[in-house]
């Protein structure tokens, strides 16, 4: 039997939280405008898992994923996804947890090992974002792949859970 395959669109978030004025915007979506986009999302397309994104899943299917794992996503994000009961998918920087964004302006706050844990908890996914943020393209292949194998690792290892995914 034929069964056609669906592309299935993928919204890629970073940071949902104030902005210092004068800071740059880059890869920031205020709250307002997350909980707005969100709540249009809901009731016209089916939120699914990225697993299910990634299997096919369906035509009205759209899957939700955030970059490195910034703390004010834990105020801002997860209570709109647990009310509107959207799942999403936390690409964490393994080695950072806990930091700061070392990769961006170095002032960020990323979540904590407890913060993960409750993401997990309401029922998220975590994937791994490498172990340093590190620029693999630049990296050798033995630095590259400890990267990916090591924040996999490290992320199992503290949560538990099984990291099936990864996003460079």
């Amino acid at each position: 039997r034929d069964r056609k395959a669906h592309m299935i669109p993928v919204l890629c978030y970073h940071r949902v939280g104030l902005v210092a004025p004068g800071a740059d915007h880059k890869m920031n979506v205020p709250p307002e405008q997350f909980r707005a986009q969100m709540e249009h999302i809901a009731p016209r397309c089916r939120p699914v898992a990225l697993d299910e994104a990634l299997s096919g899943g369906t035509k009205s299917a759209v899957a939700i994923t955030f970059d490195d794992g910034y703390r004010d996503l834990m105020t801002h994000v997860v209570p709109v996804l647990r009310e509107l009961k959207i799942p999403a998918t936390f690409f964490i920087v393994a080695g950072a947890v806990g930091g700061r964004d070392a990769w961006y302006r170095g002032d960020q706050d990323l979540m904590t090992w407890d913060d993960l844990k409750g993401l997990v908890s309401a029922g998220m996914s975590i994937g791994s974002h490498s172990m340093t943020h590190a620029r693999l393209d630049e990296a050798g292949p033995d630095d590259a792949r400890r990267e990916i194998v090591e924040s996999k690792r490290l992320l199992e290892e503290k949560l538990g859970v099984r990291v099936a995914h990864f996003a460079y």
